[in-house]
This record gives structure tokens, C-alpha cells and sequence, in this order.
């Protein structure tokens, strides 16, 4: 009877310590790379408020809707609940060190959770519709997005040369290369060309 109800409690305990590893004063246990949900902290539009779970990732942009589980999803004998929360309800996303803003009614986005991929005097947001094959340069088969001063523009990849170098107009000789299409300042430079302006612009601060 003794071994038995040892046995019990050791089988009590094994199922007891995934939950108590998910309390609020337990620092969170983060997924996976395989795993389709990370742990992230999301604030909402109403009060501002922030909301912390395992909330699916979505490198390139999630739209209409996140999904979340208030357990990490991979700890075992059994898997959480999946919630739903519309993306109408979120303001932005902190996930694995990445921000996420939600961009509304932006070129044929009606309403998406976009990551920044540059911080700076210039942002640089990147969409790519999750339902697109991606195959080799994501970075060209998607849609960027500046905002400087509060102001957000699409960039639009048919006239980019020109749409981009009179955005760094400041900075002649990046505007120049951009204009020019030289290697390494093209529509899927983006990133590299905005950072590079952000430096120029700082430096002219000091």
C-alpha cells in the first residue's frame, strides 16, 4: 500500500509541475524554433494594456487576427486552449525582441500586424501575405513601409529609384546610388539604404 501511494504522489507531481512552470512569477519558458507560437507581450488599443502569452508568430505579418495560448503550447502531458484576438483590439506586438505595429488601410493591407525591421529617425515596417510562397529573396516579394515624423508611405516598387531617392534627398550621395539602382541600393536593399540614411541623418544632429 506504501509503494503504491508513493507511487501515486510521484505521478501527482509529474503532472503538476508543467502548470506551476506557467504561473505569473515564473519567468516564461519560450517555444521552440518549430514551434508556431513564441512568447510575446502584446498591447492593446483600449488603455494600453499588455497582454502576455505564447502568441503565433508571424515573421513577414499576421493579418486579421492573432491567435494565443496562455501556456507555452509545447509543455506536455496535454496542449492549451487557442484563443483568437482581432488584430481591431491590438496596438502593437513584442515578440523575441522584434516590434510588431498593427498598419491599417496601407496599399492592399486593410489591416496587418507588421514588424519594424529599422529603428531610427526613418522606420522601415515589411509585410509579405503569409498565404505567398516565399522562396528565395522574401525581402523582394514583399511590401515596405517608412514612416518618418509620424507619417507612413508604401513603397511602391515600380517607381522606387525615384520614390526613394527623393526620400534621402538630404544625403546626395546615397541619393545618387539609389537613383542610379547601384548594387546594393535597389528595392530589396531597403533596409541596408535606410539604415545607412538614419546614420547620415544622426551624424548631422551632433
Amino acid at each position: 500500500m506504501r509503494f503504491f501511494f508513493g507511487l501515486l504522489m510521484s505521478l501527482l507531481v509529474g503532472l503538476s509541475e508543467p502548470l506551476q512552470a506557467q504561473t505569473d512569477n515564473a519567468p516564461p519558458v519560450d517555444t521552440s524554433p518549430q514551434s508556431g507560437f513564441a512568447w510575446s507581450e502584446v498591447t492593446l488599443v483600449k488603455g494600453e494594456e499588455v497582454m502576455k502569452g505564447y502568441f503565433n508568430v508571424g515573421e513577414y505579418g499576421l493579418v486579421q487576427a492573432i491567435h494565443y495560448c496562455t501556456r507555452n503550447p509545447e509543455v506536455r502531458p496535454y496542449r492549451p486552449p487557442i484563443y483568437t484576438l482581432p488584430l481591431s483590439e491590438v496596438k502593437s506586438m513584442v515578440q523575441r525582441g522584434r516590434y510588431y505595429e498593427t498598419l491599417q488601410a496601407m496599399g492592399e493591407i486593410p489591416q496587418a500586424l507588421v514588424p519594424r525591421v529599422v529603428k531610427g529617425p526613418v522606420e522601415v515596417f515589411v509585410f509579405a501575405d503569409p498565404q505567398v510562397a516565399l522562396v528565395k529573396a522574401k525581402h523582394v516579394l514583399a511590401q515596405w513601409y517608412l514612416r518618418r515624423d509620424g507619417k507612413l508611405i508604401g513603397v511602391d516598387k515600380k517607381t522606387f529609384s525615384e520614390q526613394v531617392s527623393a526620400y534621402v534627398k538630404e544625403d546626395t550621395a546615397l541619393a545618387q546610388k539609389v537613383s542610379q539602382q547601384q548594387k546594393g541600393y535597389k528595392y530589396a536593399d531597403l533596409i541596408n539604404i535606410i539604415t545607412e540614411y538614419n546614420h547620415y541623418t544622426q551624424v548631422q544632429t551632433q
